[in-house]
């Protein structure tokens, strides 16, 4: 009776061990913030939240355990229905995972003693109230055991921006679901990620260079013109959201708010919004030479890509497509007449072969690729980078 009640004892203070947590916070060394997708409760820093409104965000933590049954829980919220993450703990992939509004979600997989690797990424939400912040993500920290401890400093990486709308999101990607990780920025991301690069996805449904995002366009177009005026108020360029600028003290696009963190390279695939609503073409056209020019000041030796979005080319979907593209390229040309030649400047068409391929139904057939036809765009779209960034 005496070893059954000691048996029991030790197993009711293994149980209190175990389940005893202690919260790492944003400010460890044991957490990286995807570059310039998070604010904070000051501006991009603080000491009590990150917050994102960007489906492809991510957050990477590590941290060492000593425990056979160790535990965590990410607190991560948000105040509007619909929103799910994915993680990958040790390589493990757990899918759609709802957020709640309160709490946070336990982390399932965690391996016996050592290292523990966790990558987030927000998979998906609402497309309505994110550039306020009321339909973000907002992550406070990380509960792990009381004997857990941070690993070694994440070292920040030079990084690549992917900005887009709704097919650079991940609407309709997970064939007919909104799932980021379907999505060609993130296979993109993962490539890039085998060879040293980090990345930040900026999407937005609905949005493009004039176009604003959002089904109720709360948020700004990316460099929002007006009947040949520049509205800055209303673009989204040089922010992170209502509130946070993306630039450093110096007027620099910044990775984490900090001076010397601009992005190796920015990826715009923007235009089909404009194609499908009909939007001016001569605002169209200022906005890219503008946008452009804007860019390069704020990020001096950063590969600016442009990528002509894969499916224009269709005119069954896309009716005025042609009329876009040849904006498009106008607006480039006449960034490049103004101010120089700019070397460090692309322009990725992937031609009208491809956007045929994307109309087959294997594909999708719509203007939202399916997942194969992400996968599809990810590969060509890549090896095009890549050469880019040599």
């Amino acid at each position: 009776m005496k070893l059954l009640l000691l048996i029991t004892l030790c197993i009711m203070l293994n149980s209190a061990l175990t389940s005893a947590a202690k919260t790492l916070p944003v400010t460890s060394p044991a957490v990286q913030f995807s570059p310039a997708n998070w604010s904070g409760d000051t501006g991009r820093t603080g000491s009590k939240f990150r917050r994102t409104w960007n489906n492809g965000a991510w957050c990477h933590w590590r941290w060492e355990t000593d425990s056979p049954a160790p535990k965590a829980r990410i607190l991560i919220t948000n105040q509007t229905q619909g929103s799910a993450i994915s993680y990958f703990i040790n390589g493990r992939l757990y899918d759609n995972i709802p957020v709640p509004a309160n709490g946070g979600i336990g982390i399932d997989g965690l391996d016996p003693r050592g290292t523990q690797d966790l990558f987030v990424f927000t998979r998906n939400s609402e497309q309505t109230d994110r550039w306020s912040g009321v339909n973000s993500f907002v992550v406070s920290g990380m509960d792990v055991d009381d004997s857990a401890s941070p690993a070694t400093v994440l070292a920040v990486r030079p990084w690549v921006m992917i900005v887009g709308d709704s097919i650079t999101e991940g609407i309709l990607a997970d064939n007919g679901h909104d799932s980021n990780l379907s999505d060609y920025s993130f296979l993109v991301g993962q490539g890039l990620k085998s060879l040293g690069y980090d990345t930040c996805v900026s999407a937005c449904g609905y949005s493009g260079w004039i176009r604003p995002g959002d089904a109720g366009g709360d948020v700004p177009g990316y460099y929002a013109v007006h009947q040949g005026l520049h509205d800055a108020l209303q673009s989204r360029w040089d922010k992170i959201d209502a509130s946070t600028s993306l630039l450093d003290a110096q007027g620099h696009i910044s990775a984490f708010g900090g001076i010397g963190q601009a992005p190796a390279a920015i990826i715009i695939n923007y235009l089909a919004n404009e194609a499908l609503s009909g939007a001016s073409l001569s605002d169209t056209r200022a906005s890219v030479t503008d946008a452009l020019h804007a860019l390069r000041i704020a990020a001096p030796k950063a590969r600016v890509i442009v990528v002509v979005p894969p499916g224009i080319h269709d005119p069954a979907i896309y009716p005025n497509g042609a009329q876009y593209v040849s904006v498009l390229i106008q607006g480039i040309a006449e960034y490049q007449k103004l101010y120089g030649q700019d070397k460090h400047m692309t322009v990725i068409d992937l031609g009208p072969n491809v956007s045929r391929s994307l109309a087959s139904p294997v594909y999708g057939g719509q203007v939202h690729p399916n997942a194969a036809g992400h996968a599809f765009l990810a590969s060509l779209l890549l090896s095009k980078i890549i050469a880019c960034l040599k």
